[in-house]
């Protein structure tokens, strides 16, 4: 029962404190990851450290205390009651701030993300290379990872210990921590920075209507003639240089008179333009794939399923059973 504790008893009880800051750092390494430019920790960031340092703080008696007293914690009978109850009421209140700043920080790290991937879509057409998708899947694992390790503390206070069941969430928690680290080590810069043009914080001027059709009307011009949606790195500063028209101008007239951000749109001539190769060529795959502008077959049968409704091997076969209006604009063969 006492494991490793009794040959490194002053260890008995640090898991736990630790455990208050991994949150706190998936959250601002998240933030730093996703940001074009350097940023340290600001005066507005060190309210973070305030559970970690609370718990720290609450659990300095019971780190002081002997070897001898630290271990015979664990035993039933050699626990001193007084104590007990009062590490016992310390470990309660630490598992509410364990699961209450978990849960804050990964919903935090999920806004960061989906604001960034937003963002992705407004500039650029291929955003594959550019987002960290598992970073969504860590928030769901370490959800899910969090609830199972806070359920087995709760039965552990109330007097039910599983071995079992602790074991193997130790043995998760190792697994999930090397992937994160793995995966953090080599993640590339996801930076905003191949649009200098247009600034985040600059306000947008509001176009009339009469403008934004005026814009609207080249862009379908310019995708149906030049077939601009070919490129697979496409990106709202390209398309932009080569109207002569500015990001933000092209940006309000996606949002506005399109409803949808650059990215679908650019996606939609790429998937109306595979489907006349699905149906008028015997090209592979692959093949049409990269000639309606996707950079891989994976991101085409993803494209193509969330707009279709069926996989590209399925529309082929059974083109005729699919909706005509699928909302996808009309190329010139």
């Amino acid at each position: 029962m006492l494991g490793g504790y009794s040959l490194a008893p002053h260890a008995l009880g640090l898991a736990f404190s630790v455990k208050l800051f991994l949150a706190p750092c998936i959250y601002f390494y998240s933030r730093s990851l996703m940001s074009s430019e350097a940023r340290w920790l600001k005066r507005s960031d060190w309210p973070a450290l305030i559970t970690p340092i609370l718990a720290i703080i609450m659990a300095v008696p019971f780190y002081i205390l002997p070897p001898d007293q630290k271990i015979g914690l664990l035993s039933p009978e050699l626990r001193d009651p007084d104590l007990y109850a009062n590490a016992l009421l310390g470990c309660q209140i630490g598992l509410v701030l364990f699961i209450i700043s978990s849960l804050a920080y990964l919903y935090a790290t999920h806004k960061i993300f989906r604001s960034h991937d937003r963002s992705l879509r407004e500039m650029f057409s291929r955003i594959d290379d550019k987002t960290a998708s598992w970073l969504c899947w860590v928030i769901i694992v370490l959800a899910l990872g969090w609830s199972v390790h806070a359920l087995t503390e709760i039965l552990a206070l109330s007097g039910y210990r599983a071995m079992e069941v602790l074991l193997a969430y130790q043995f998760f928690e190792m697994l999930w921590i090397g992937l994160i680290a793995f995966c953090g080590i080599t993640q590339q810069p996801m930076s905003l920075e191949a649009s200098t043009k247009q600034t985040s914080t600059a306000p947008r001027p509001s176009l009339d209507e009469a403008r934004m059709t005026k814009i609207a009307n080249r862009l379908d011009q310019a995708m149906q003639q030049q077939r601009l949606f070919e490129n697979p790195d496409l990106s709202l500063r390209d398309l932009s240089d080569a109207l002569n028209v500015s990001e933000n101008q092209l940006s309000e007239t996606f949002s506005r008179h399109f409803g949808r951000n650059f990215f679908d749109y650019v996606n939609g001539y790429r998937i109306s333009f595979a489907c006349q190769l699905l149906e008028g060529s015997g090209d592979t795959i692959l093949t049409v794939a990269l000639d309606a502008g996707f950079n891989s077959r994976s991101t085409f049968n993803a494209a193509f399923k969330k707009h279709v409704g069926v996989t590209p091997s399925q529309y082929r076969k059974h083109s005729d059973l699919v909706p005509v209006d699928l909302g996808l604009p009309e190329i010139a063969a």
